[in-house]
């Protein structure tokens, strides 16, 4: 799978590692050593919500970002919204959540449900209607809702299934932007 290989998979998704992989010291320090790879680039053709133009992971450089990937058909996803405003209040600009909705059945597709949506559930920061999943399956995601972290650099840090993860990813950005002071940009995304 896309993420088994990330560095800091394991301060993302540590609790559930926690129950899985319990004494496996060998597979955790051998996960350390590997490099982190470059984010697949965002498809150009997919629609966008709440930016004045479709963003690339060049306007993302240096800031940390968490792509959302939710369905609005699911409660833990909603439930994960609220965590990530959290984030977002705390961070501002020097962070980057973008929602990524990969819908799991068809009438979920239309673009101005999704604009009501979005609207609904005062999702402020930019949205991308990936109606036939190919960010979700290029991301290597498996279900909703997943956060997939990048560093200010572009670079896949982890990913983090279900809901409850916003004391891990708060330190997870903090170590970011300590390592990446130079680089970070807390200018507002258009």
């Amino acid at each position: 799978m896309f993420f088994r290989n990330r560095p800091l998979l394991l301060k993302l998704i540590l609790p559930l590692l926690l129950l899985s992989n319990v004494g496996d010291s060998h597979a955790a320090s051998k996960q350390k050593s590997k490099a982190l790879s470059m984010a697949p680039p965002f498809k150009s053709e997919l629609a966008w919500l709440n930016v004045a133009r479709p963003l690339s992971l060049k306007d993302l450089r240096g800031k940390v970002v968490i792509l959302d990937f939710w369905t609005y058909g699911c409660i833990n996803c909603i439930h994960v919204n609220a965590e990530l405003r959290q984030l977002e209040d705390k961070f501002g600009d020097k962070i980057a959540v973008i929602a990524v909705h990969s819908p799991k059945f068809d009438n979920e597709k239309n673009i101005e449900t999704l604009r009501n949506i979005v609207v609904r559930y005062d999702r402020r920061h930019p949205v991308i209607s990936d109606p036939e999943r190919e960010m979700m399956h290029g991301y290597g995601v498996r279900a909703w809702p997943t956060l997939v972290v990048l560093n200010p650099l572009g670079q896949v840090l982890g990913v983090a299934e279900g809901e409850g993860h916003v004391d891990v990813l708060d330190a997870v950005i903090k170590e970011q932007l300590v390592k990446h002071a130079k680089l970070i940009d807390a200018s507002p995304l258009p």
